[in-house]
C-alpha cells in the first residue's frame, strides 16, 4: 500500500512541477545570468520526466504484481530458479551436485 502511495505521490509531483516550470523560469531568467536559461529549463525538464517515470513505473509494478500473482512464478522459472526437487533419483542417490563442480571433486 505505501509503494503504491509513494508512486502516485512521485507522478503527481511531476506532473505539477512540469507544468509549473514556464512561471520559474520567467522569474528566474529575471535574476540569473549565470547561466543559461536552456540550461536550466532542460535540468527541470528532465527532473519532471525523472519523477514521472519513476512514479509512473512504481505504480506498475505494484499494480501488475496484485493483479496477476501467477505470471511471478513463470518469471521465476524463465529466469533459471528451479526447484529444489532433484530432477531424478539418481542425483539425489549419488548427493552429487551439478550445479557446483567444486562439490563433486570433493567426493571424488
Amino acid at each position: 500500500m505505501f509503494q503504491l502511495l509513494w508512486g502516485c505521490a512521485l507522478l503527481l509531483m511531476g506532473l505539477a512541477f512540469f507544468f509549473r516550470i514556464p512561471e520559474v523560469m520567467q522569474r528566474f531568467s529575471e535574476h540569473e545570468h549565470f547561466f543559461g536559461a536552456w540550461y536550466v529549463r532542460l535540468s527541470m525538464y528532465l527532473v519532471s520526466v525523472i519523477l514521472i517515470g519513476g512514479g509512473g513505473k512504481k505504480i506498475y509494478n505494484v499494480l501488475g504484481r496484485s493483479s496477476a500473482p501467477e505470471s511471478i512464478d513463470a518469471q521465476d522459472t524463465e529466469q533459471g530458479v528451479e526447484s529444489a526437487e532433484p530432477e531424478s533419483a539418481e542425483d539425489d542417490a549419488s548427493g552429487v551436485n551439478s550445479d557446483h563442480p567444486a562439490d563433486q571433486d570433493s567426493l571424488r
